[in-house]
């Protein structure tokens, strides 16, 4: 893989550049009070911003888990309902089988 010289020239200026204005920046804050001021106001800002879009997290979070919960009980509900439906039908209909039908005292089940 070559490379050409040219762009790799170019790269590096470009790479000087944007160190040396990021220095200029730093100095330019540990200078001028009015860009410290401004930068405190900003991460106040940055920092409530967090808060509350964390604390909004949080309410929905609780709320999707409450309905989570509410399904699932009503779920559970249903289940039990069905075996209840279930073991009613399966009562009230007669045992195909006939040596299961009318139990014998003698005999032992396993």
């Amino acid at each position: 893989m070559q490379v050409k010289l040219s762009s790799v020239n170019r790269l590096t200026k470009v790479a000087m550049w944007l160190w040396v204005l990021h220095g200029a920046s730093l100095v330019a804050v540990a200078v001028t009070p009015e860009v410290n001021e401004a930068v405190k106001a900003v991460d106040i800002a940055r920092e409530k911003d967090v808060v509350w879009l964390s604390l909004a997290t949080a309410i929905v979070a609780i709320g999707f888990s409450a309905w989570l919960v509410r399904q699932l009980v009503n779920q559970q509900a249903q289940v039990v309902k069905a075996l209840q439906d279930l073991r009613a039908e399966l009562g009230t209909r007669p045992c195909i089988l006939p040596e299961y039908s009318h139990p014998q005292p003698d005999r032992v089940r396993r």
